[in-house]
């Protein structure tokens, strides 16, 4: 009779007699985005981009009416932290189990993007494509003004450069969970 093995799907963990049973990929017992994924990632990514917009909207019109831009825009950005704190979370404290029973810890780094990394990912990237913006219509889009806040801009714009690598490369999403997960 095989052995049972565990398995962490995206939401559960589970043991089947195989981890070949899947009909997805894996990589070290956790399924991955592969070149089997269908998904459309600059679609994924305007859907959390308008879902941002919408949140600082719905915030700025309906809950602090009298506050200015940029304590919505603060209150987004808590918003963004914390889910993706959790996010993060949830990817690299996923237990994962050697073939002899053992726990292994952080055991995707070098390896594909799993789809738990995959989704905090464009979580984040989709967030920073936000807060670019954000940014923007709060200091303006001339060049004194952006030349005036050229850190912020160069951070926002090296985050979603880097947060790329991962989404449409593919890879090393342990590693930019991991620093995700540091930053907050």
């Amino acid at each position: 009779k095989p052995a049972l093995h565990a398995r962490r799907t995206w939401f559960s963990t589970t043991t089947t007699d195989s981890p070949q049973n899947s009909t997805s990929p894996r990589v070290g017992g956790v399924p991955f985005l592969g070149s089997g994924y269908s998904g459309c990632f600059t679609s994924d990514v305007v859907i959390h981009v308008a879902f941002w917009a919408l949140l600082f909207l719905w915030l700025r019109i309906f809950m602090f009416p009298t506050r200015s831009f940029t304590y919505s825009n603060r209150v987004v950005s808590i918003v963004h932290a914390v889910v993706s704190f959790a996010m993060c979370s949830r990817c690299l404290f996923a237990v994962d189990v050697n073939k002899d029973g053992s726990l292994k810890w952080f055991s995707d780094f070098g390896r594909d993007t799993t789809r738990c990394q995959h989704n905090t990912l464009i979580v984040s990237m989709s967030y920073f494509i936000y807060d670019t913006f954000g940014v923007l219509l709060e200091t303006g889009v001339g060049p004194v003004a952006i030349a005036r806040n050229l850190p912020e801009h160069l951070h926002h714009v090296a985050t979603i450069a880097g947060l790329m690598v991962g989404v449409y490369g593919r890879t090393s999403g342990a590693e930019l969970t991991m620093l995700l997960h540091k930053l907050h």
